[in-house]
């Protein structure tokens, strides 16, 4: 039965993982998208404050979109931090439940590894969970990359 209750919550975990991924994908594409709009708002710019007499009217529009995409930016930094944590909860949660079954295991046939927790499964879950923290520290450097764009740093530099 705790087997069964085991499946159950590693087949929801993947669900949750694979949506959670999928809304990160979606985030990042979004924010490639701001980026190019931020750049070529940027260049537009930079056309106009090259005439002799720059107007300080003509600037603002495009200080307000980048106040605007900086704050889309930390607004989509923080839904991933939170589907980060979603994401880290429900991976310690299913440890929690790997550890509680290892245990019922280990009282049954022995067969639990030396820190006392045996693989129920025996299809290994850990490079599913490292692929996907993976792409979430990807995922990362992309956003620093993006914020540091955002302040005004080299474009060409590589994260």
């Amino acid at each position: 039965m705790l087997q069964g209750k085991l499946h159950s919550q590693e087949e929801d975990f993947r669900l949750q993982n694979s949506t959670l991924m999928t809304e990160l994908s979606k985030l990042c594409t979004q924010i490639e998208q701001l980026e190019k709009e931020n750049q070529d708002l940027k260049e537009g710019g930079g056309a106009s404050s090259s005439s002799p007499a720059p107007n300080p009217s003509a600037s603002s529009p495009v200080d307000g979109e980048l106040l605007r995409l900086q704050a889309e930016n930390c607004t989509l930094q923080k839904k991933m931090r939170a589907l980060q944590d979603r994401f880290d909860k429900e991976h310690q949660r299913q440890a929690v439940a790997q550890g509680n079954q290892g245990a019922v295991a280990t009282e049954t046939d022995g067969s639990a590894s030396a820190n006392g927790v045996s693989d129920v499964t025996g299809r290994g879950e850990e490079p599913a969970a490292e692929g996907a923290n993976e792409r979430a520290e990807q995922t990362e450097a992309q956003l620093e990359h993006t914020e540091k764009q955002t302040h005004g740093e080299s474009l060409y530099k590589s994260s």
